[in-house]
């Protein structure tokens, strides 16, 4: 995201689509598919992780060096045009992962191996 920026407002129309629907009392219960009855088990989110512009005041965060993992389903990346697109706009790195939006509860160990493979 760019300063200034929140994920309601690079989701655009999709928004009221994906994220208005699951909001309650301040947070966003878990819009895709069901949770699991026990640990881990899926939390909701506060809404203003998802509404607060971010904030980088400081012209150096550009030289992070970043990675974007985009998940492919069925051949298909979800969010090629909001999140790989904005990445590659910005030169940063982009691995593709095999899976549903989810990894880190739907394939825990591969997704800790993609990891791996980003800090070496």
């Amino acid at each position: 995201m760019a300063d200034g920026e929140s994920l309601k407002v690079i989701m655009g129309s999709g928004w009221d689509v994906t994220i208005s629907p699951n909001i309650k009392d301040g947070f966003v219960i878990y819009p895709f598919g069901t949770t699991k009855p026990g640990p881990p088990t899926d939390v909701p989110q506060p809404l203003k992780t998802f509404t607060e512009p971010i904030k980088t005041g400081n012209p150096l965060v550009t030289k992070i060096p970043t990675v974007y993992i985009l998940m492919i389903k069925d051949g298909k990346g979800r969010f090629e045009e909001r999140g790989a697109s904005r990445a590659r706009a910005r030169g940063w790195k982009i691995i593709q992962f095999e899976g549903g939006h989810y990894p880190m509860r739907e394939q825990p160990e591969e997704l800790v191996k993609v990891l791996e493979t980003i800090l070496k």
